[in-house]
C-alpha cells in the first residue's frame, strides 16, 4: 500500500485543473449545509476488469468490464450495489447497449458478443459477430442496432429477433467512427477529425449520409436528445475541447448551437443527457454537470471527481465507468456541489491542523506552523508564523501551547498566547520520526514512526524530556487519548501493525495491552461514543470495539472512495478525508449502522480534516486550507430499528438477535412465495451465501443463517447484509457478527 505523497501524483496534478472551477463557485451563505442535497459519491462497484461502459435499466447495471467481459450488478439500492452474474465473452468488451433482455457488446477487434441476460444470475454468451475491424460503439433504437467500425464504417442489424442479428446496410463515413447514437430514422456519428456525420436510416437497407459538420476538434462521443428528429440536439465531445451542442432539426444541416470549453481535460468518452443537464466525464478527474435548458448558454454548473469515462443518468443517481477505479455512483438530484466557504494557502505544504478558537493552526511540512485566522472563512488569513527545522507534521493545542511534531526533530512546543507572534518554548527530542501528538495535562504523546510511541513529560514547556517508550511493530502515525485519559489508555495507529491500546498508567513504562489488525493501514482514529473510528487507507474507516481494551475487534466498516487518512467527529457526524479529493460525510449516530450523508469536493488531495460545530477545514497539501459549513444536524435519512434497515416496495425483513455471535434468524414479511430470492453479503457486496433460490417454492418465512458461507466455512466477525428480494420490491437488512 502507499503512503500519504509527499509530491504531487500525475492525477493529481490533473486534478488541480479544476481548483479554478471549484473555487469560483459562490459560497454559501448559511451556517450550515444540508450535504445529502447536494451532489456527491454514493458507493463504488468494484470490478476485476476495466469498467468501460454501462447500461441502467430495472435496477441492473450491465457494465463491460473488459478482458472480464460482462458483469450485472443490482443497483436498486445504489447506496449497497452486488453483483448479480457475470460471463466472459473472448474478448475485451468496450461498449454496449441492451435490446430487450440481450446485451449486444463491442469485443474490439473480435467483434460484437451477443449476450443473453434473461437471467441476470446466468447471462451466456449466445454468439459473436466479426466485423472485420475495431468495433467502437454500438447503440439501438426499438430493434435496430447501430455498430461503430474504426475503419468508417457503420452497420446496422435487426436485432428483432432475441439473441440473433440480421445486417441489413452499411455506410462509410470519412473519419474513423469513434462513436454512434440512434434516435429515430437517423444516426448521429462522432467521426473522430470528420466531426459529426448524420446518417438517414429511414430504409437501414440503404443508409445515406444526409449532414455533416466539421472543425469541431477530435470529436469522441455524442447524445442525441431527441423523441422527433425535427426537434432535436446532438451533443458532441471533443478531445481537449469541450462539449458541442449542435441543432439537428434539419439532419442535412447541422449548425453549431454552442461549445461549453473543456480545455485540456483529455478524453472524453461520454456523454449523457436528462431532462435540462448533459453529463460529462473527462479522464483529468471529473464529471461535469451542463445546464443545456437554454442551448445557446450552456455552462457548467457542477464538476464532482472521478477519473472519467462513460456515463448513464437514471435519476437522480449518475452511474460512471471509471475503468480501472470500477463504476462509480453517484447522487445527482441537484446541479451543484458544496463549495467552500473560504480557503487560506499556506508556504509549503499543509499536511495536519487543529482549529480552536477561530484560529487554525497548521503543520505546514516545510513551513513550519502557520496560525490562520477562520472567525471569517471568506477572509480567512495567516496572521502568524513560527519558522521550525526539517518536516512538521503535526499539532495539538492545549491552553496557549501548541505541541508540534516535528519528524527528526522530536517534540516542538511554541508559545500561542499572541497568535500573530509565536515563540518555540521548547523542545524534547525523540527516537525516531515524529508524525503525530496528542496531549493530556502533562504529557504529551507522540507516534514516532518506526521508533513507536513515546511519553514526553510536557510539565515544564521549556524543557520536556521524554519518560517512557513502547516500540510498535509497524510504523506508528497516530496517535488519540480520551478526553481526560481517566482509563490511561492511549490508542495507537500502527500503519500495517493496525491499532495498539497502550497502558499508560505508569508514564515511564507504557506497554501494549490489545491490538486489532486492521484490514489496511491505520492513520488516523477519533472517537464515536464508545466506538474508535480508524482512518484505513485502501479499507475506508473501522468501527473498533474498544470495551474490553486487552481484546479490541472490528465491529464494522464505512466503506470509502479513495485511500483515507483522515477524520473528525462533530456531534453525530463524521468528516473523512480521502485522497480522492473529496470529504465524505457520514452519519455515525449509530456507529455499527453508520450512512453516507453527502460529501463535496476539495482543491486537491485531502490529507487532513478538523471539524467544529461551525466549521469544517482540511488541508490540500500545496493550496492549504479549504474551509467548509458543517452538515445541519444529523442525517436526514433515519436509520431504522436494530433489525430493519432499508426496503423497497412489498417484503420486508427483520434479522434478531443483532449483533449475533453463532446464528441469526432471519423474518420475511409480504411476499415470500416462488420468484423471491434471500442471501447474505459480506461489506464489499460479494454473495457468500444463498439461503433460497428464486425457484423454490415453500419456503417458510423464518429462517436461520448459521454464520456459514455456501461451502461451509464460518465467516469473519464484521458487517453483513441480508437482502431478500422479490417481485414486489426488495429489503435488506445489516446484521454485525461477533467474535
Amino acid at each position: 500500500m502507499t503512503s500519504v505523497p509527499r509530491s504531487a501524483s500525475p492525477l493529481f496534478l490533473s486534478l488541480c485543473s479544476l481548483l479554478p472551477l471549484i473555487l469560483s463557485l459562490p459560497a454559501l451563505a448559511a451556517d450550515c449545509v444540508s450535504y445529502e442535497e447536494h451532489q456527491h459519491w454514493v458507493s463504488t462497484v468494484e470490478t476485476v476488469g476495466q469498467a468501460k461502459d454501462n447500461v441502467v435499466s430495472g435496477g441492473l447495471a450491465y457494465i463491460a468490464d473488459g478482458p472480464e467481459g460482462l458483469l450485472i450488478v443490482d443497483v436498486s439500492d445504489p447506496s449497497f450495489p452486488f453483483e448479480v452474474g457475470q460471463v466472459e465473452i473472448g474478448g475485451d468488451a468496450t461498449r454496449l447497449t441492451l435490446v430487450g433482455d440481450f446485451a449486444y457488446i463491442c469485443i474490439g477487434s473480435d467483434g460484437l458478443a451477443v449476450v443473453d441476460a434473461t437471467n441476470p444470475a446466468g447471462p451466456s454468451l449466445v454468439t459473436t459477430i466479426a466485423t472485420g475491424a475495431v468495433t467502437s460503439d454500438v447503440d439501438s433504437f426499438g430493434s435496430l442496432l447501430a455498430v461503430a467500425v474504426s475503419t468508417g464504417e457503420v452497420r446496422f442489424y435487426d436485432a428483432g429477433t432475441p439473441g440473433s442479428l440480421t445486417l441489413l446496410g452499411t455506410v462509410d463515413t470519412p473519419g474513423i467512427a469513434n462513436a454512434v447514437a440512434l434516435s429515430g430514422s437517423h444516426a448521429f456519428v462522432a467521426d473522430g477529425v470528420s466531426g459529426l456525420q448524420v446518417i438517414d436510416v429511414s430504409d437501414p437497407s440503404t443508409p445515406l449520409l444526409v449532414g455533416n459538420l466539421g472543425g469541431l476538434g477530435v470529436t469522441q462521443a455524442v447524445a442525441v436528445d431527441a423523441v422527433a428528429v425535427d426537434d432535436a440536439t446532438a451533443y458532441i465531445t471533443a478531445f481537449d475541447t469541450g462539449m458541442y451542442l449542435i441543432d439537428v432539426a434539419d439532419p442535412t444541416q447541422p449548425t453549431q448551437i454552442a461549445l461549453v470549453p473543456m480545455i485540456g481535460q483529455g478524453e472524453m468518452f461520454g456523454v449523457a443527457v436528462s431532462g435540462d443537464y448533459a453529463y460529462v466525464p473527462t479522464n483529468t478527474g471529473a464529471m461535469h454537470t451542463v445546464d443545456v435548458s437554454d442551448p445557446p448558454s450552456s455552462n457548467i454548473q457542477a464538476s464532482i471527481r472521478t477519473p472519467g469515462g462513460t456515463v448513464s443518468i437514471v435519476e437522480p443517481f449518475a452511474f460512471v465507468s471509471d475503468q480501472s477505479y470500477g463504476m462509480q455512483i453517484f447522487s445527482i438530484q441537484t446541479p451543484a456541489v458544496v463549495s467552500p466557504l473560504g480557503s487560506v494557502d499556506t508556504p509549503s505544504w499543509a499536511t495536519r491542523l487543529w482549529v480552536e478558537d477561530d484560529l487554525a493552526y497548521v503543520a505546514d511540512h516545510h513551513g513550519g506552523l502557520q496560525i490562520a485566522d477562520v472567525s471569517d472563512p471568506a477572509t480567512a488569513t495567516l496572521i502568524g508564523a513560527v519558522s521550525l527545522p526539517g518536516e512538521t507534521r503535526d499539532v495539538q493545542v492545549q491552553g496557549s501551547v501548541a505541541y508540534v511534531a516535528n519528524s527528526s526533530n522530536g517534540l516542538q512546543l511554541v508559545d500561542v498566547t499572541d497568535p500573530t507572534s509565536p515563540t518555540l518554548l521548547g523542545s524534547a527530542a525523540v527516537t525516531g520520526l515524529a508524525k503525530g501528538v496528542a496531549v493530556s495535562g502533562n504529557l504529551a504523546f507522540v507516534a514516532c514512526d518506526a521508533a513507536g510511541l513515546q511519553v514526553v513529560d510536557v510539565s515544564s514547556p521549556s524543557s520536556p524530556f521524554v519518560v517512557g517508550v513502547v516500540d510498535t511493530p509497524a510504523f506508528a502515525v497516530g496517535v488519540l487519548t480520551r478526553n481526560d485519559l481517566s482509563d490511561d489508555l492511549v490508542f495507537v495507529a500502527d500503519r500495517q501493525g493496525g491499532v495498539h491500546v497502550v497502558d499508560v498508567s505508569t508514564p515511564s513504562a507504557p506497554f501494549i495491552v490489545g491490538t486489532v489488525d486492521t484490514p489496511g493501514e491505520a492513520w488516523a482514529m477519533q472517537w464515536a461514543g464508545d466506538f474508535l473510528l480508524v482512518a484505513d487507507d485502501l479499507q475506508g474507516v473501522q468501527v473498533v470495539d474498544v470495551t474490553v481494551p486487552s481484546a479490541p475487534s472490528i465491529a464494522a466498516n464505512i466503506d470509502i472512495r479513495g485511500q483515507t487518512f483522515d477524520l473528525a467527529v462533530v456531534g453525530d457526524i463524521a468528516y473523512v478525508a480521502d485522497n480522492a479529493g473529496t470529504i465524505v460525510v457520514v452519519d455515525v449516530s449509530d456507529p455499527l449502522d453508520a450512512m453516507i450523508v453527502g460529501g463535496t469536493e476539495v482543491s486537491g488531495s485531502t490529507t487532513s480534516v478538523f471539524a467544529t460545530q461551525g466549521l469544517v477545514a482540511t488541508c490540500v497539501g500545496p493550496f492549504g486550507l479549504n474551509l467548509f459549513p458543517p452538515q445541519c444536524g444529523a442525517s436526514t435519512t433515519v436509520p431504522g430499528d436494530d433489525r430493519v434497515t432499508s426496503s423497497f416496495g412489498n417484503p420486508s425483513i427483520e434479522v434478531f438477535p443483532n449483533p449475533f455471535v453463532e446464528s441469526v434468524t432471519v423474518r420475511l414479511r409480504g411476499e415470500t412465495g416462488v420468484g423471491s430470492r434471500l442471501a447474505v453479503f459480506d461489506a464489499t457486496g460479494r454473495r457468500i451465501r444463498t439461503l433460497r433460490g428464486r425457484d423454490e417454492a415453500g419456503f417458510s418465512p423464518i429462517v436461520e443463517w448459521d454464520g456459514r458461507d455456501d461451502v461451509g466455512r464460518a465467516v469473519a466477525p464484521g458487517m453483513y447484509f441480508v437482502r431478500s428480494e422479490a417481485s414486489s420490491g426488495w429489503s435488506t437488512a445489516r446484521v454485525l457478527r461477533l467474535r
